[in-house]
C-alpha cells in the first residue's frame, strides 16, 4: 500500500480510455526499507489491479498488486539502488 493514487490513476486511465504506456522503475525493498534489486521496464501498460480486502476484525497488512504488461524489462544497476534504475531510466 503506497500513499501516492498514482499507480492507481494511471491504471484508472486505460479503463476509462485515456491512458498512456510509461517507463518505470520497481524495486525491491529489505524489511528496513533499503533498495535490494530493481527493474526498468519500457512502454509499460498496466493490466490488472487488485486492492487490499480489507476486514476491520482483523489486523493485517494491506496489500495492493498491479501487473503490468511491457516491452522490455532490464535489471537495473548492480547495487539494486532506485537512484541507479533512475539515472538509467532518464
Amino acid at each position: 500500500m503506497v500513499r501516492s493514487a498514482d499507480l492507481w490513476d494511471w491504471h484508472r486511465g486505460f479503463l476509462d480510455g485515456r491512458g498512456n504506456r510509461r517507463d518505470g522503475v520497481v524495486t525491491l525493498l529489505d524489511e528496513a526499507g533499503e533498495a535490494v534489486r530493481s527493474w526498468r521496464f519500457t512502454r509499460g501498460l498496466p493490466v490488472r489491479w487488485v486492492g487490499p480486502g480489507l476486514n476491520a476484525r482483523e489486523a493485517q497488512v494491506a496489500i495492493e498488486e498491479i501487473e503490468i504488461a511491457h516491452e522490455g524489462l532490464v535489471q537495473s544497476g548492480g547495487d539494486g539502488s532506485l537512484l541507479g534504475a533512475l539515472q538509467q531510466l532518464f
